[in-house]
């Protein structure tokens, strides 16, 4: 992740530090921004998010800084990538957190910095590190359920953080950035704009529009969260229609998977599932209350993030001193939500070349049946993806890359528990211009043949007779061959001759004997005997 864009580290120390004193003047790498119960100012946070990326809070391993962009007064807009560095040698999901999307409800906000708070302290607890001379706040100390929590999503998930998107409008204390647009009906829209607009935007969106759509698109994240407030209740796709109007609007193919994601974050948090107002604590978008231009579609539809809309509070903007209880009403699905999502449930596997067994970079995983518009789940360098899908779902898989033949599958996901490990190995298209290089070619000539000459062929036994067609020349036969079969044949030829010869003799003296001997002249034969003696 790149850090060109934050504060130098120096600098951000000695801010924070300002920051994080307490009364007795000490400072508390962890726990100060938790006890202390106030909105923190756009640089304040900035310079806190490059403090605990820094070597001086002790867990710059586990979290580094991208940069989104900047709002349009030039506010920088940042998110911590937090993970232990254990994921960093594997596939892992990644869950996004969002805040502050509307500048007067900034309790998103607050909240994910008491969140990486938590995630600091949970990974030095791993690594077994001290912290700061002991001095935790007791209001740290009795966080054990939470920090167990803390460590396995830590683990096991690469969480995204980022804290706001309408810094302007914080600044303001209004709903809109300092241009009047409110973001969240800013970008492109499947109902209203179309496909072309949904992949490279339909021109005009605010800066801070264009970051978050950036970002979306270019990360894999699996699901995720966007917190606002006026509300107490867990919001899910579709949020428009096609005809303009209200009424309930699932996605295609996932919306059983999305009320899942919606059930199980409001089941975490105690307030919301005791909900009077909407069952079980949760919502469809289109049937509360319709709007096109949100970003909850479009994270779905062009990021493949089943990203939920997540209102937290009925009151926006509620006072500081509120910040502790929300907090621990909030911190459970903080923690726990990306875990029953990604961990507990969903659709996990690699994609390899079925010859070299080496992860297929850029190959695309799409859900059957899921909507046109949806562009598919990229894995990641380690050739993995990772689905959010509900236990028990059923599901078809369309697998593709360039230069290698599709493949479809059929999976089902447990009903307690994920599926994880799927292997699907793909073969190289027969047109694929990509192909496994030729063998060098061996210009040297070759060696001298030194082995003995054959041996001549055996020759054909006497024994032996060539049979031939007798209306056809023999074929192929040398002179050799066949003088023997003339010589016979001359013999048979003059034998036949021969016969022939001695027949005609005897015939001639038998007529002579019986004239004289027999006493029978000539007259005396008939003639009809006559005849039979001549040639017909």
């Amino acid at each position: 992740m790149a850090s060109a864009h934050v504060h130098a580290a120096s600098s951000a120390a000695a801010s924070v530090a300002g920051l994080l004193r307490g009364s007795s003047g000490v400072m508390h790498k962890l726990g100060g921004a938790l006890a202390a119960q106030r909105y923190m100012s756009n640089d304040e946070i900035n310079n806190y998010l490059a403090w605990i990326t820094s070597a001086e809070s002790g867990c710059n391993a586990a979290m580094s800084v991208e940069n989104l962009g900047s709002s349009v007064q030039g506010t920088p807009m940042n998110a911590i990538w937090v993970a232990h560095p254990d994921l960093n040698t594997r596939s892992a999901p990644e869950y996004v957190f969002l805040g502050n999307m509307h500048g007067n409800e900034p309790l998103g906000r607050q909240l994910l910095i008491y969140f990486l708070e938590v995630m600091c302290e949970a990974y030095q607890q791993l690594d077994s590190a001290t912290i700061s001379g002991g001095r935790q706040r007791q209001w740290m100390l009795d966080r054990k359920p939470e920090l167990n929590t803390a460590q396995k999503l830590l683990q096991s998930v690469r969480v995204a953080v980022v804290p706001f998107i309408n810094p302007d409008g914080f600044a303001a204390h209004r709903r809109e950035n300092s241009k009047g647009v409110d973001l969240n009906r800013d970008f492109p829209d499947q109902f209203r704009h179309g496909a072309n607009a949904m992949e490279h935007g339909r021109g005009g969106e605010q800066p801070e529009t264009l970051a978050a759509m950036s970002f979306h698109k270019r990360h894999s994240f699996a699901a995720g969260a966007n917190f606002h407030e006026g509300a107490l209740v867990a919001n899910y796709p579709w949020d428009g229609t096609a005809h303009g109007s209200g009424g309930y609007n699932g996605v295609p193919g996932d919306d059983a998977t999305f009320r899942s994601l919606a059930r199980s974050y409001a089941s975490l948090h105690p307030k919301m599932r005791a909900s009077r107002e909407f069952k079980e604590g949760i919502t469809n978008g289109a049937q509360w209350y319709p709007l096109w231009g949100g970003m909850q579609d479009y994270a779905y539809l062009q990021g493949g993030c089943l990203e939920l809309t997540i209102e937290l509070n009925d009151r926006k903007w509620p006072s500081a001193p509120e910040l502790h209880r929300l907090w621990d009403e909030s911190k459970g699905a903080f923690f726990g939500h990306p875990i029953a999502a990604l961990v507990d449930s969903g659709l996990h596997g690699v994609v390899k070349d079925g010859t070299t067994g080496q992860p297929i970079l850029g190959a695309s995983v799409r859900l059957v049946g899921r909507p046109e518009l949806l562009r598919g789940t990229k894995v990641d360098a380690f050739g993995g993806f990772h689905l959010a899908m509900a236990n028990g779902e059923r599901a078809s898989l369309h697998v593709t890359a360039e230069g290698y033949e599709s493949l479809d599958m059929h999976v089902a996901i447990p009903s307690n528990a994920a599926l994880n490990n799927v292997k699907i190995a793909l073969r190289r298209s027969e047109t694929s211009n990509e192909r496994p290089l030729d063998p060098p070619v061996d210009m040297s000539p070759p060696p001298p043949d030194m082995s003995p000459p054959p041996p001549p062929p055996p020759p054909v036994p006497a024994a032996v007779v060539k049979v031939f067609d007798t209306q056809k020349s023999p074929p192929n036969l040398a002179i050799a061959d066949r003088v023997p079969l003339l010589t016979r044949l001359m013999v048979v030829y003059a034998t036949v001759a021969l016969l022939a010869f001695i027949a005609l003799l005897r015939c001639g003296r038998s007529r002579r004997g019986g004239a004289i001997g027999v006493g029978r002249s000539r007259s005396s034969v008939s003639a009809s005997q006559r005849n039979r003696f001549l040639p017909l």
